[in-house]
């Protein structure tokens, strides 16, 4: 919830989404996912992914 609150501060001062999940939009870009790890109580999430081969 302490997100949320402070995302409406974020998002108009600095374009940052406290909330957004980047693994379904790296997903749904077609990237192909190669880990992902939560981080700092969850609140940071980094993803590996790499473009497909053609």
């Amino acid at each position: 919830m302490g997100q949320r609150l402070l995302e409406r501060f974020t998002v108009r001062m600095l374009g940052d989404y406290q909330t957004r999940r980047p693994l379904p939009l790296v997903k749904e870009a077609g990237f192909v996912v190669e880990r992902t790890e939560r981080l700092k109580v969850g609140t940071v999430e980094r993803v590996a992914a790499r473009k497909p081969a053609d």
